[in-house]
Formats: structure tokens, C-alpha cells, sequence
């Protein structure tokens, strides 16, 4: 008996000696199996990629006012700003400035959706307030509609929208963006400053579908010249005709005229355009000796006389018109050869987008600064 209870305890010490063996294997490969869970955990995976792609906060959005940005890594679950050419992918040529263009605040090729408005747009890369339903921008980053100044001048300014190189017609919710657009927000006193029904810096807009190029009697070979340029950039309906009247107070589509300032100021449209600056909102209008450069105010800011000078500008009946009138003016043959070459160049200087002045000196933007 006693030998038989002496084996029994000592098989039950060999069993408790097997189970603690048991117990630590286990708990050693439970372990591991954690420590890789820690690494390697699906669900650690998702949150960093959530963290990558959080939303930037409209603080955030407000600090980028940069011309162009040089980090173009993602940094919120919106579509990215890009520099890229807007051949390659479907892009529209997003800008936000003040003043006509002298300060900007947004300058980027940015991604389109298909089906995608100029509001939708806008608000992906800016912070953008609205009022009245949503069909009138308020505020972008900050800088809000309404009266500025003190008490005696105060000014009334507001966002004014350029599409393709016209002032919109309607609200930036019912315009449908696509690739090559381009959506151009201003903020500038409407108060005492002129009416701009269109611009320069959406340029080679508003011509894509085809544009009559009117040229006075010297300017036939600078035409054929800015035809061919007009051409690479793919405008391939290019209509030659000499310049009158007819063809600027009846405009089936858009039209630019090409000329030298003495035989320009010769039309009678030309004539009834330069007598009503405030409306057309040109800045440079066309003396006997020369150029007559206006503040955004429309008062006399600088008087341009000699050789080598060339205006470019554009003008439109009203707000949402698609045929506007450009008008490439020069003094001479060489002003000629600087209209058309600074078109055949592709583009225009976003600070030039209300016109351009072109001289020996370089470029005065329209209304002078």
C-alpha cells in the first residue's frame, strides 16, 4: 500500500511537470504570434493610410495662398494641385487673384472630375464660403465680399468669375468643367472701377472653336504669321478677313483684330469703343500720337508715345457673351512682331490676364499697377 502511494505521487508530480511545460511552450508562441500582430496588423495598416489621406482643416487650406505650390505630395483626401501639363491627364487651369490679377492667391492645374461645376472645383482647393442658396460666392480663404475703406471712400468689392476668358454669364454651380478649362476668380471693386466683360490670360480660350483674325491694311503678313501660331495650338478654324465694321459689331464668333494704331483708330467701332472705356473695360485706349493708359478707376494713369509698342486687350458685349473682340494693336512693324510673338508663345502672364502692354522695357499689365 505504501509502495503504491508512493508511485501514485509520483506519477501526479510527472503530470504537473508535463502540464508547466505545456503551459510555457505555449505561452512562449503566443508571444511571437503578438509581437508580429504589432507589426504586421491589418488594421494598423489601415489607419496609417486614413492618417496619410486626413482632410485639411480650412486653417490649413488658408495658409497655402502660394502662387505655385513645389510640394505636390497629397495631403488631403481632395484632388491634388498639379503643375503638370494639362494634356496629360484631365486638368483645369484654376487661378484666384485680386485687383486684376496684380496679387495672386491660387495658380494651379488641379483634377477634374467628370460632370464636375466651377463651384465643386473651386471649393476642392479653397476654402469657400457661399450665400443666397450656394449660387454666390461670398468669401475665398478669407477675403469676403462687401464694402472696404473708410468712411468717405469706401469701395464695394466682390468675386467675379472668368470662364475661359469671359465673365460668367451664371452661377459657378451650373458651369460644367472639362479638360483644358480654365476658372478664374478675381476679387476687385465694382463700386467706381469699369465693367470687365472678358480678359486675356485664359488665352488660347476663347478661341478653340474658331476665331476670325481682322487685320488692317499693313498688318496682312504679321496676320498669316499669328494664323500659323494660332494653329499649333490647335485653333484650326483660322478665318482671314480685312478689317471693318461689319465684322466688329456683328460678331458670329469671336474675333481678333490685328493692327497698327493708325489705321485702327480710323474705324468708327473702334472709335465708339475708346469713347467708352467704363463699359467695354479696355485699359488702354488709341490716341492720334499713341497709347492712353487707364487705372482700374478708368482715369489717365500713363501716356505711351514712340515706337515699338503694342497693346493687347479684350473686350465683350456683356456678361456671358462667347464672341468676345480681342484688339492687338501696335505702333509699328516691330510692336507688330511683339503682339505676335508674345501670342505665338502660348500664353499669357496670369499678372497680364485685363491686357498687356508690350515695349522695349518688357511688360506693363493692364490697368497699370
Amino acid at each position: 500500500m505504501y509502495k503504491k502511494s508512493i508511485l501514485a505521487v509520483f506519477l501526479i508530480m510527472l503530470l504537473l511537470l508535463a502540464g508547466c511545460n505545456v503551459s510555457r511552450e505555449t505561452s512562449v508562441e503566443d508571444r511571437q504570434i503578438q509581437t508580429k500582430s504589432v507589426v504586421n496588423k491589418p488594421v494598423r495598416n489601415a489607419e496609417l493610410k486614413q492618417a496619410s489621406n486626413k482632410v485639411l482643416e480650412p486653417a490649413q487650406k488658408a495658409q497655402e495662398k502660394v502662387v505655385e505650390s513645389t510640394d505636390n505630395k497629397p495631403k488631403s483626401e481632395k484632388p491634388v494641385a498639379t503643375k503638370s501639363d494639362p494634356e496629360e491627364t484631365a486638368q483645369v487651369h484654376l487661378l484666384v487673384t485680386r485687383d486684376y490679377g496684380e496679387a495672386m492667391i491660387f495658380n494651379q492645374w488641379v483634377q477634374v472630375q467628370e460632370q464636375q461645376d466651377a463651384l465643386s472645383l473651386t471649393t476642392s482647393y479653397l476654402d469657400v464660403k457661399t450665400s443666397y442658396g450656394g449660387s454666390f460666392v461670398n468669401s475665398i480663404n478669407g477675403l469676403e465680399s462687401g464694402y472696404t475703406g473708410k468712411i468717405g471712400k469706401r469701395e464695394k468689392s466682390d468675386w467675379f468669375l472668368y470662364f475661359n476668358g469671359l465673365l460668367a454669364g451664371k452661377g459657378a454651380g451650373d458651369i460644367k468643367v472639362k479638360r483644358g478649362d480654365v476658372v478664374w476668380w478675381d476679387y476687385h471693386d465694382w463700386g467706381s472701377s469699369t465693367f470687365t466683360p472678358a480678359m486675356i490670360g485664359a488665352f488660347p480660350h476663347p478661341f478653340t472653336n474658331g476665331v476670325v483674325l481682322a487685320y488692317s491694311a499693313s498688318a496682312r503678313n504679321a496676320a498669316d504669321l499669328l494664323a500659323t501660331g494660332l494653329g499649333r495650338r490647335g485653333i484650326e478654324k483660322v478665318q482671314l478677313q480685312k478689317v471693318n465694321d461689319a465684322i466688329l459689331n456683328k460678331r458670329h464668333c469671336p474675333v481678333i483684330v490685328l493692327g497698327l494704331r493708325g489705321e485702327i483708330i480710323a474705324i468708327p467701332a473702334i472709335q465708339a469703343l475708346n469713347s467708352n472705356p467704363q463699359r467695354t473695360g479696355l485699359f488702354c485706349s488709341f490716341t492720334d500720337s499713341g497709347f492712353k493708359l487707364l487705372n482700374a478707376a478708368v482715369q489717365e494713369e500713363q501716356i505711351v508715345e514712340g515706337g515699338d509698342y503694342a497693346c493687347i486687350e479684350a473686350t465683350a458685349s456683356g456678361m456671358g457673351d462667347t464672341n468676345p473682340l480681342w484688339l492687338a494693336v501696335a505702333e509699328d512693324e516691330r510692336g507688330l512682331e511683339r503682339a505676335v510673338s508674345y501670342l505665338n508663345q502660348g500664353k499669357v502672364n496670369p499678372d497680364c490676364g485685363w491686357g498687356v502692354v508690350l515695349g522695349p522695357q518688357g511688360l506693363t499689365p493692364l490697368p497699370p499697377r
